[in-house]
């Protein structure tokens, strides 16, 4: 997400107390669940609205708002994709992370020199 972006959420956090935005390499979210409920949730629905009709509308993103979180990133990016890239890279060269009995240290050994780290930075996954 660039910088010229970044406008886009925070001018709510700014007009709206005890909420904050939060960047992201490859996503922003604002964040609004320490705030007045009734007057956030309006907030929050008002940037919704305005998001999708407008900057958004006709454009490779998507946004979520969940547990008084609105996130937006690119499409379909999501710590599941990312997990799911890993596994099918380690499944590639021959190690099944499900039956072996290894460490986390050893896991992430593993993982860190043998997964084509530019692939997963190619579809917006890091390790």
């Amino acid at each position: 997400m660039g910088a010229d972006r970044n406008h886009l959420l925070l001018f709510d956090a700014e007009r709206t107390p005890r909420t904050y935005q939060e960047n992201g390499e490859s996503l922003m979210s604002w964040h609004y669940h320490n705030a007045e409920p009734s007057f956030a949730k309006q907030q929050a629905n008002d940037m919704v609205t305005h998001l999708t009709g407008g900057p958004l509308s006709n454009t490779s993103t998507e946004l979520i708002d969940q547990s008084s979180i609105i996130t937006v990133r690119p499409l379909g990016v999501s710590k599941g994709i990312a997990a799911e890239t890993i596994f099918d890279e380690l499944q590639e060269l021959g190690y099944d992370a499900l039956t072996q009995q290894k460490t986390e240290d050893e896991m992430d050994e593993y993982v860190m020199s043998s997964v084509d780290q530019e692939r997963l930075s190619d579809c917006g996954c890091w390790y």
